[in-house]
């Protein structure tokens, strides 16, 4: 989020704000909060930048839990029962595939990407919902060929469903407000 210095002391690091944002799988944008992490003075322009607040989940522990061969969502179940702190996040699930884990005093962020490695599986974040769906990547046509004397490699990427724009909203004491700056373009 990019604000002029005059307006930046409307906005403080972990605020959260709301921006509309395109999820991958659907059709329409929806609000979606990103919390703010870093704050940089340039002249007379401050610049923001923050995480969607689904990566909260990185600051929530897990003590400890051993998964034995069960369901993906009773797993996702008896992870939310062990986490050490309450949470607004929930974890809902797609997948029908039997989960093993062993988890030692690791965060919840770290268990969603364990579980997204481990089963081949995506997430998808509705602020502070994550759902586990079956794979929805897909083939970009890029291919990489290692050799001798490579002189050149070329590559191509399909960007149809790349977000591009975002535009800053922010919410001050339940109040939304657009702000005037440009929209975020990188």
């Amino acid at each position: 989020v990019q604000l002029s210095y005059d307006d930046s002391a409307k906005l403080n690091k972990n605020d959260i704000i709301a921006a509309l944002y395109k999820v991958p799988t659907h059709d329409e944008a929806s609000w979606q909060g990103f919390r703010i992490t870093n704050k940089e003075v340039q002249g007379d322009v401050v610049y923001y930048t923050g995480w969607h607040i689904s990566y909260d989940a990185y600051n929530v522990l897990i003590k400890d839990l051993f998964l034995d061969t069960v369901p993906f969502n009773e797993a996702l179940s008896k992870i939310s029962t062990a986490l050490t702190d309450k949470t607004n996040i929930t974890l809902t699930t797609q997948k029908t595939t039997n989960v093993v884990l062993d988890i030692h005093f690791n965060s919840l962020g770290e268990v969603i990407y364990a579980l997204v490695d481990n089963y081949n599986c995506d997430i998808i974040r509705d602020n502070f919902n994550i759902k586990f769906v079956n794979d929805y990547s897909v083939d970009k046509g890029a291919t990489y060929e290692r050799g001798k004397n490579i002189s050149f490699v070329n590559k191509y990427e399909n960007t149809d469903n790349l977000v591009t724009k975002l535009y800053p909203t922010m919410i001050v004491n339940n109040v939304e407000y657009t702000i005037d700056e440009e929209y975020v373009e990188d």
